[in-house]
């Protein structure tokens, strides 16, 4: 008698491996996009930590941007008083 595995029970081995290989795909996929967004968070607070040392530093106005470039408000371009980071 021969001693091994029948084809329906490699199948079927087989079929549960697809299916876990594609659960954990879709959690890998979720853990990605989640460490995305913190990327993406850490970097802006980073910027607008940046841009409020810099209006801090700077009697409390804004950035003025490289030459050449445009933005849809003037006020901002122009240096307008930035509230104060700690309230006194």
């Amino acid at each position: 008698m021969k001693r091994g595995f029948t084809l329906i029970q490699l199948l079927v081995v087989i079929g549960y491996m697809i299916l876990l290989l594609a659960l954990l795909s879709a959690a890998v996929d979720k853990i990605i996009y989640e460490a995305d967004l913190t990327v993406c968070s850490i970097r802006l607070k980073g910027i607008t930590s940046g841009t409020q040392l810099y209006a801090v530093a700077h009697n409390r106005r804004y950035p003025i941007p490289l030459a050449g470039q445009r933005y849809s408000n003037p006020t901002w371009v122009g240096g307008q008083a930035v509230p104060p980071l700690v309230s006194s």
